[in-house]
This record gives structure tokens, C-alpha cells and sequence, in this order.
């Protein structure tokens, strides 16, 4: 269970999950971005998968909702149990860099947003920004070259709200999850899973439309 409570490198959980999330043989992190508003399908999104995954990672653009999500982690224990252990949340172009978080009645925390951040799972290091201070519709050179500064080998972004998934030079993975309430270039309301495996530089990513029915895998097109 997660301990909701903020630390010193900014990622929500405590220091004992995430080191153990560092050295994990495999994990699996869920992505989420740009739900401005929608905070209902972060909470759906969550219960559906959280119990599946090691940790979540937030790019942007509905901090505000992912404090929601916090707080119903503290009214609801039934859904507490399925928020991932350690959790990644960075500022969009349309959030605050920190939002008021009650952890108990007596208790009123800042939870800080920050522009970028970092996250070790098995031994890889994830880059993940929303991404509005780099020129994404016209590639992501930008972005790689800033995440070479934290020695990241996966990059995580949102804001263009296409989902998108390539492999830059060398061996970078760097994934958009795309927007699970605006989504654009007629793709879907969608999100992601990233699976990782200590010593391997293969990034298993599946994304995930949003339907009616249910979360259905799918396959976005190269934008770039």
C-alpha cells in the first residue's frame, strides 16, 4: 500500500518501496496523462490496473486530479489497496507546482509538482516530463537531449496528447501515453503500461484505449 506521504526526491510512497523498486528483477509501471478534469477515469483507470503494477507515473496536465485520487486513497481504504506503491506525478503547462493534500484530518501537506523527475525500476532510470518546454510536435531530439542530463535510458512525456512509442539512438525508449480525456490526431482516450526487466533494454509498452466495453489494447501509429 502506498503511504501517500512525499519525499525528498518527490515521488509519492516510501523510501522502502522505492528502493525496492529499483532492484526488482521486473516491475511494471502504469502512465497516465493530460486527464484535465476527468478524475473519474484516474480513479476507474487505477482500481483496473493499479493492483497490477509496481508504480504510476502521472506526465501532466491534471495534477489537481491526481490529488483527488490521493484523497479517495485516504476515505477508501478498498481503493487505497490498489494504488501502486510508489507514485510519479510532474507539472503541466495547466497545473500548480503544488496543491494542498490533507493525509489525515490534523494533517495538511503540500504535495509539489515539479517540471521533471525521475523514477529507478530494475535497475533502468525513467525519465518523465510533461513536456510543454520542448518542441514535441516537431520531434522529440529536445527531450532526449534533456533527459541525457539524468542518464535515463526511458522517457516518459505528455502534452501533445498523441500516444506514440520509438526507440532513439542509444537505446532510449521514449513513450507518450497519450490523453485519457482529449486525446488528439483521431486516436482514442488511452494510457499505458511499461514492463521492464533488470539487465534488459527492451521496454515492453502496451496502450490502452478507453471504451465502453473496457480497456482495450491498440496499436498508435508513428507520428514522427
Amino acid at each position: 500500500m502506498n503511504s501517500l506521504i512525499q519525499q525528498l526526491n518527490l515521488l509519492i510512497g516510501n523510501t522502502q518501496a522505492m528502493e525496492s523498486l529499483a532492484q526488482k528483477d521486473e516491475a511494471t509501471v502504469l502512465i497516465v496523462s493530460d486527464s484535465h478534469g476527468q478524475y473519474y477515469r484516474l480513479l476507474d483507470i487505477t482500481s483496473a490496473f493499479g493492483t497490477q503494477c509496481d508504480a504510476m507515473i502521472f506526465c501532466g496536465d491534471g495534477c489537481g486530479d491526481m490529488i483527488y485520487l490521493l484523497e479517495e486513497a485516504v476515505a477508501d481504504k478498498e481503493f487505497a489497496e490498489k494504488v501502486p506503491s510508489v507514485i510519479g506525478l510532474v507539472e503541466g503547462n495547466n497545473d500548480s507546482d503544488s496543491y494542498s493534500f490533507a493525509l489525515n484530518p490534523e494533517t495538511i501537506n503540500r504535495i509539489r509538482c515539479p517540471l521533471r523527475n525521475t523514477m529507478k525500476v530494475c535497475g533502468h532510470n525513467i525519465f518523465f516530463t510533461h513536456g510543454h518546454r520542448c518542441s514535441l510536435f516537431y520531434g522529440s531530439d529536445e527531450l532526449v537531449e534533456m533527459s541525457k542530463t539524468e542518464n535515463a535510458d526511458v522517457v516518459l512525456f505528455g502534452h501533445t496528447h498523441i500516444a506514440c512509442s520509438e526507440l532513439k539512438a542509444p537505446k532510449i525508449n521514449v513513450i507518450n501515453p497519450g490523453s485519457i480525456s482529449l486525446p488528439r490526431s483521431g486516436q482514442p482516450p488511452c494510457f499505458a503500461t511499461l514492463r521492464l526487466k533488470k539487465n534488459s533494454s527492451f521496454a515492453d509498452v502496451t496502450f490502452y484505449q478507453i471504451t465502453a466495453k473496457g480497456y482495450i489494447p491498440f496499436i498508435p501509429r508513428e507520428i514522427w
